[in-house]
């Protein structure tokens, strides 16, 4: 949800199936175009959002460990993502900030996860 000046200005939602947006007072509910649809879905599918990671296999997506990097002097582990409508991104995970347990959910700030993909950056 969007406000200026605080008046409602806009919404998007997405209800599992469709995405949907609401531009403000006076303007009707719209069906999201298929390209926001799909973000609006990865939003929601991404872990840290809804979802942990111990739940993407059950959800139907893949993921795989790749080769450590070295980002800034960390040797950051590389989780590639792969979600069932074939997006995929990649999360550094900082291997000093880890949780007891890899299949804890991972916010981007939290647990020190980083993403290559700027939606997420936001987080």
């Amino acid at each position: 949800m969007s406000s200026a000046g605080g008046e409602h200005v806009f919404t998007e939602a997405f209800d599992g199936q469709k995405g949907w947006q609401w531009e403000g007072k006076g303007s009707a509910q719209k069906a999201a175009t298929e390209k926001a649809t799909a973000a609006l879905r990865h939003g929601v599918e991404l872990p840290g959002k809804l979802f942990g990671l111990h739940e993407l296999k059950a959800r139907g997506h893949r993921i795989e460990l790749g080769e450590r990097e070295n980002i800034d002097g960390i040797q950051y582990y590389v989780l590639r993502l792969t979600l069932n409508d074939g997006y995929t991104t990649t999360l550094y995970v900082d291997p000093k900030q880890l949780v007891n347990h890899a299949s804890s959910r991972c916010s981007a700030v939290a647990r020190g996860c980083r993403s290559d993909t700027d939606h997420d950056r936001a987080t």
